[in-house]
């Protein structure tokens, strides 16, 4: 994919706050293409914090991408880009205290189409502000010569990647809220920060997808490279059970009036020969393992279209489709009651998202011929009249 931008920043890809609030704006965009939110509202999804610098860094965000403009030269067929886009409409306020952002249609039918086939390999889990923290930790363990999962990073520059503004103790409390959520979607474990002010580090011990795992072993006195090694051996449902039949064995012994004197050495026992212990811990299988089921969020209030929202879909992605005058007689047969708008509106984010809008708008098209043929009288007939 081939993009040619011009903008006022040198840097017209979004990242940093930028990225942040992008990704917020298109996690509340609804089907018609607009978001409102309060600026607290926006400010706490996009994880920015609070505070006048923080203001300051969102309006900053939403006036560079509003200004953005992409030139696509060469891009895949299914993405349906050509010729020019935007991100954003620039923001407006409304007299109720929220901000009034509308989406480009070209980014509004990306959102819609990764809605309706959302991507299998997606973490739920992770809260949408941790995620770009997320990103930049995958894409550091890729780096050639990065083995195992440990990664230090200077903490005041790493705010600054991620667009954290502000004073540095409120970057710092915004960096730690996204480690946390981290932490607790079991990402990254054996987390430190050590140093103060500048000279602060971010210290990670295990990152990746057996972070939780490795940490787990850890906790029970194994050395962190025999930790990585037996999770990678095992998996973590493999580790779980050797703990499990450890915990078991220690019991066993302790009601036979024993005691098990080298813990960690009985662990590491158990999971160099799971079999001998009767853990039956079965390796890890390069087949693909079934989706994590998580808990479904709350649902959100279906989106209800009326005439001018259908109009306002069917100009935006048409395309030329219909005319105006064909538009303005839609809009009057609806407010007039003559059609069902939000079976309409449904109908085209559906047509949207399955790639049949030009199949849908053709049938619309005829459907307001015949409709205006009905209301207006063929004038070349005339009632017959007797002779005579």
């Amino acid at each position: 994919m081939a993009l040619a931008y011009t903008a006022r920043s040198a840097v017209a890809l979004p990242y940093g706050a930028d990225l942040r609030v992008l990704m917020a704006l298109t996690r509340h965009v609804t089907e018609t293409g607009e978001v409102r939110l309060t600026v607290p509202a926006l400010l706490q999804a996009s994880g920015l914090g609070y505070g006048g610098r923080q203001h300051t860094a969102l309006y900053a965000a939403l006036d560079r991408l509003s200004a953005v403009t992409y030139a696509v030269h060469r891009a895949p067929a299914f993405l349906g880009l050509t010729g020019e886009f935007r991100l954003l409409k620039p923001a407006a306020l409304l007299p109720s205290g929220e901000l009034q952002i509308e989406v480009s249609p070209e980014v509004l039918a990306q959102v819609l189409r990764a809605r309706a086939c959302p991507t299998p390999g997606i973490r739920p889990e992770i809260p949408s502000g941790a995620l770009a923290l997320y990103g930049v930790l995958g894409a550091l363990r890729q780096l050639p010569g990065q083995t195992g999962g440990a990664l230090g990073l200077p903490l005041m520059p790493l705010c600054g990647l991620l667009g954290l503004s502000g004073r540095p103790d409120n970057a710092r409390r915004a960096l730690l809220t996204m480690v946390d959520d981290l932490r607790a979607a079991g990402v990254i474990g054996g987390v430190q920060v050590p140093g103060q002010g500048r000279r602060a580090r971010l210290e990670i011990a295990d990152a990746g997808p057996d972070a939780a795992s490795v940490t787990l072993l850890c906790a029970e006195r194994v050395s962190r490279a025999r930790a990585s090694n037996f999770v990678r051996q095992h998996g973590a449902a493999g580790v779980r059970r050797c703990l499990e039949r450890v915990r078991q064995v220690r019991a066993d012994t302790e009601a036979r009036g024993g005691q098990v004197k080298n813990w960690p050495g009985l662990l590491c026992n158990v999971l160099d020969d799971p079999e001998r212990y009767g853990a039956h811990a079965a390796p890890v299988v390069t087949a693909p393992a079934a989706p994590q089921q998580v808990a479904a969020p709350p649902e959100e209030p279906p989106v209800v279209y009326g005439s001018a929202d259908v109009t306002r879909l069917v100009r935006a992605f048409g395309r030329g489709a219909l005319s105006e005058a064909e538009l303005r007689a839609l809009q009057r047969r609806l407010d007039a009651g003559q059609g069902d708008a939000d079976a309409l509106g449904r109908r085209v984010v559906h047509a949207l998202a399955s790639r049949t809008l030009a199949e849908t708008l053709a049938h619309l098209r005829q459907e307001l011929g015949r409709a205006e043929s009905t209301l207006s009288p063929d004038k070349t007939s005339c009632p017959a009249t007797a002779n005579g």
